[in-house]
Formats: C-alpha cells, structure tokens, sequence
C-alpha cells in the first residue's frame, strides 16, 4: 500500500491519503477473500459449489438469503429448468417452490 507522505496544504486534510489505485486493489481482494468464504461455508452444508456460486451472485452476497434459496434451487434446477429461468422465477415468487413452479411451467 502506498501512502502520500507529504505535507498538507492548509484547509487539505491531514491524513495520508492512499492512493486510489492500491485501494481499489486492496477492496477487490476483500470482496473476493468474502465471497470465497461464504461459498465455503454454504459448500460446508452440503449444496453444490457451482450452484452456490451463482447463487451468491444472483442474491448479491447475501448468505442467509442463499441459505433458503439454495435447496429450492437445486431442486428445480435438477428438474430440467435452466439455472437462470429458476433463480427469476424463485426471486419472482419470493423463494416459494410452488410459486415458482408455477410461474416455470406458465
């Protein structure tokens, strides 16, 4: 990380400012040390790594989101029904398997 070590101007502020680029870099390996650790602990709890995966990106990260939405999901999903037709219909029909169904089949 690089810090800007000279001195303020008056009315600048006093605190060393990183530069944009090393923050950026540094933020993006948090989101993606994150996401890696919510796909291993949904993984942990038996749901398939490429299904987790898209899930988390489609319920933007929200793990207890996905916790709910993933078994209805496989469960479609092994009936035939593309991974993208399902996750909008389960969003659709508020992660109701009956719903959602009936919103894939209509």
């Amino acid at each position: 990380m690089q810090v800007d070590r000279r001195r303020p101007k008056a009315g600048e502020c006093f605190i060393p400012c990183l530069h944009f680029k090393s923050f950026t870099t540094q933020f993006v390996r948090f989101q993606v040390v994150d996401f890696l650790l919510r796909v291993q602990a949904l993984e942990e709890k038996g749901f398939p790594d490429s299904r987790v995966e898209y899930v988390l990106g489609t319920l933007k990260m929200d793990e207890e989101k996905a916790h709910q939405f993933l078994p209805v999901f496989v469960q479609l999903v092994d009936l035939g029904f593309t991974e993208d037709k399902v996750s909008e219909a389960l969003l659709q029909a508020g992660c109701d398997r009956d719903k959602a169904l009936d919103v894939l089949l209509s």
